[in-house]
């Protein structure tokens, strides 16, 4: 019989947002990073693809 008030196995709570700001300087936005590089050979052409021909017509 399952016991359905209990956490399921493995069950954490919720995650919260990530935040891009910073605590420590009042909540100003933290800017940084690097751009992601090109996207890999044969990943596709999304919407533009040919499998999507006749929805775009």
């Amino acid at each position: 019989m399952c016991d359905f008030s209990a956490p399921g196995v493995s069950q954490t709570g919720a995650v919260p947002w990530q935040t891009y700001q910073d605590d420590s300087s009042g909540g100003a936005v933290i800017y940084g990073g690097k751009p992601l590089g090109p996207a890999p050979a044969n990943s596709g052409e999304g919407w533009a693809s040919p499998a999507f021909a006749g929805w775009l017509k």
